[in-house]
């Protein structure tokens, strides 16, 4: 990523996923079954399974000296990820 602000030395990373795995209400659905009427219990799970959720902690990353920032990550086959900078 480039065209970071000169002044800015370092950025809060914040990772969020949409997969199999994460932020995936239909996954959730699937390992319950399929219910054609979800419980009350299971209707809550799958709202919460369906928020967008982080990959990992947010971190502090530091910023090149041109201004610039190298992220690493592998991306599922299926899957987005939404990367937030905040500084």
């Amino acid at each position: 990523m480039k065209g970071i602000p000169d002044k800015v030395q370092r950025v809060l990373l914040q990772h969020y996923r949409v997969d199999d795995d994460w932020s995936n209400s239909y996954s959730v659905w699937k390992q319950m079954g399929s219910p054609q009427f979800p419980s009350t219990t299971q209707h809550t799970q799958l709202e919460q399974a369906g928020q967008l959720q982080l990959l990992s902690s947010p971190e502090w990353l530091r910023i090149r000296e041109n201004g610039a920032l190298k992220l690493n990550f592998t991306l599922p086959r299926y899957g987005v990820s939404l990367v937030q900078l905040a500084w």
